[in-house]
């Protein structure tokens, strides 16, 4: 017999246990179904732990520094099963708040894999059997998972994901990342600083495709620092593993053909939504030709009863976009007037500096027809970014022509990652550089940089030379 729910969320990442705890919290009967870990691949084996050891790295290169501050510190040494311990708890406690989180607010969490009977009717497998629900509205937030290469499929052990180089049983002495992008750029410098030899495999003829020129060029200055090799327009064509050591044979850009040899092959050329194995032939839901799930504003798919956020639906793979979906489509089913729509959806890149946008780049806007102005301010100019030792990177507003309105922002330097909020508030707001530079901001503080980029805009700097 059926057991019968309001709402059915299948997938428990950044996208799925919000759509379950906003569901809930209205009121409405909710199950949440999740095949592996409450939290999904950004709580368990992407975002969170990523930033653990991103974490780990930075301390441990800061120790350089210290000389310098004039602290004298012994040679350090990296206890690397301690430092995987240490992200393994906070995995732990993160993916066990969620689930308290799901309780508390009255969810039902189903351990299975879910697939569809029909549009309101669900199938789920357990480890104990099968069980059937019976929905009003389903969420798919069933996520996604990394491209493979032809001719280097995963094992785990030499060919790995980022699922696994966040795992490792020890530092691998060599280590090749196949794909420039920010998965692999992030992954790699952690691996240099830790003191791998790391070597960069990118077909395309510039790293981090997509991000700011400008603050592409801070990273790879980074990259030489710690002597990663990178290989642009060179292509992986095969390879051979044998005793623990894969050996990668690349084409150059000029044809040549060379083997590189490293004891972990790290791919991460992209990822691609997961939709397989849920039965979505026996809805209506429909796919565009990349794979993604097609939806409306509400993220309502061509099923009426089912709704889809996440990677599985078209824009960025962000753990930030998935949940601000949730809440739209749980809002919907409640029966509200919700709209995805949002003016601005913040990106990160946690390299060496961080790498933070949102809204226009310039070069999008002039590409729109909208007419624009930059105005950027460097970070050491900032006594705050001085007496951290972080004087490499600049903020950067895009505002429009002749009302000022701010459509785009860029900071790339220590604490982006942070910083970039303030930014994404003064898009969503629609907000013009005099609202932001008649905001007083804190001294000495690294949000300085935003009051001081929009009084550069406006012509009247005071801590840089009026042009």
């Amino acid at each position: 017999m059926s057991e019968v729910f309001d709402v059915v969320v299948i997938g428990a990442g950044p996208g799925g246990y919000v759509a379950g705890i906003r569901a809930a919290q209205k009121g409405l009967k909710t199950a949440v179904i999740e095949k592996e870990s409450l939290g999904g691949e950004c709580l368990n084996h992407g975002c969170i732990p990523s930033k653990a050891l991103i974490h780990v790295a930075d301390a441990y290169a800061a120790i350089g520094d210290f000389r310098s501050l004039g602290i004298a510190v012994e040679k350090p040494a990296i206890e690397w099963r301690n430092s995987i311990a240490w992200k393994d708890r906070i995995v732990k406690r993160l993916t066990t708040g969620v689930g308290s989180l799901l309780k508390a607010a009255g969810a039902t969490v189903i351990a299975g894999e879910a697939s569809f009977i029909d549009a309101k009717t669900i199938r789920v497998r357990e480890a104990g059997g099968e069980r059937e629900l019976t929905t009003r509205a389903t969420i798919l937030a069933t996520g996604s998972k990394p491209f493979e290469v032809p001719g280097l499929p995963f094992d785990g052990q030499v060919v790995i994901s980022s699922r696994e180089a966040l795992a490792l049983g020890e530092i691998p002495p060599r280590l090749i990342v196949v794909g420039g992008g920010y998965i692999g750029m992030e992954l790699g410098t952690v691996y240099a600083m830790l003191g791998s030899q790391v070597t960069v495999v990118e077909l395309l003829d510039g790293l981090l495709t997509g991000q700011p020129r400008d603050a592409v060029k801070l990273v790879e200055r980074n990259l030489r620092r710690l002597k990663i090799k990178t290989l642009l327009q060179t292509k992986a064509t095969g390879l051979e593993v044998a005793g623990g050591i894969g050996k990668l044979t690349v084409v150059g850009p000029d044809g040549a053909t060379s083997i590189l040899e490293a004891e972990k092959i790290l791919v991460t050329v992209g990822r691609k939504p997961f939709t397989g194995s849920i039965g979505l032939e026996n809805t209506a839901v429909t796919r565009d030709s990349r794979g993604f799930i097609e939806v409306d504003g509400q993220r309502r798919t061509k099923d009426p009863a089912i709704f889809a956020i996440g990677d599985i639906v078209p824009g960025p793979m962000l753990a930030h976009k998935a949940s601000a979906e949730a809440l739209v489509a749980v809002a919907a089913i409640a029966g509200e007037n919700a709209i995805f729509a949002p003016r601005a959806v913040p990106g990160v890149v946690f390299t060496a500096p961080e790498i933070a946008t949102v809204g226009l780049s310039k070069e999008a806007a002039d590409a729109s027809g909208v007419s624009v102005e930059e105005a950027v301010f460097p970070y050491q100019a900032l006594g705050k970014a001085l007496t951290m030792g972080a004087s490499e990177g600049y903020f950067k507003w895009i505002y429009r022509l002749p009302d000022q309105v701010i459509v785009g922002a860029e900071i790339v330097g220590r604490d982006a990652s942070a910083l970039i909020g303030e930014a994404a508030l003064a898009l969503e707001n629609e907000l013009t550089l005099h609202q932001v530079a008649r905001t007083i901001h804190p001294h000495p503080t690294l949000s300085e940089g935003w009051h001081e980029a929009a009084e550069l805009g406006l012509g009247w700097p005071i801590h840089l030379p009026r042009k």
